[in-house]
C-alpha cells in the first residue's frame, strides 16, 4: 500500500508507516503518527510462555468487518506447516479453535 490509515473506534484516524510487514503471516508492525494524542496500547502476551490451554484472543477487521474480537483455547503449540499442506510457510504455527479470518490476524 502506498498509503496507510489507522482508524479506531472513536472514529480519529492516523496516518502510518509500514515498518515492517510479512504476507505469509498477514502480520504489519506500523508506526501511527497521532499528532500529539497520547495512545495506550493493549499488552500483549508472549509465545514464549504460552501452554496449552491457555485462552487464545484475536482481534482485527476480517472480512471488512470492524472491531471483531473471537475467543479460543490454544490446542497445539509449534505445529509444523508442513503438517497443513502449507509446506511453503516454513513458520511454525500456533493451533486454536479461535476463528482467524484474514485480516483478523491476532
Amino acid at each position: 500500500a502506498d498509503r496507510v490509515f489507522v482508524l479506531f473506534p472513536d472514529g480519529s484516524r492516523f496516518k502510518a508507516d509500514v515498518m515492517e510487514s510479512d504476507e505469509v503471516l498477514d502480520l504489519a508492525a506500523l508506526k501511527i503518527h497521532a499528532g500529539g494524542k497520547r495512545l495506550s496500547p493493549i499488552p500483549l502476551g508472549s509465545s514464549e510462555t504460552l501452554r496449552t490451554g491457555d485462552w487464545a484472543i484475536c482481534m482485527g477487521n476480517p472480512l471488512g468487518l470492524n472491531n471483531s474480537c473471537t475467543l479460543g483455547i490454544v490446542s497445539s503449540l509449534e505445529r509444523s506447516s508442513g503438517e497443513t499442506g502449507w509446506d511453503w510457510m516454513r513458520h511454525p504455527l500456533i493451533q486454536t479453535d479461535a476463528a482467524v479470518n484474514q485480516g483478523n490476524s491476532g
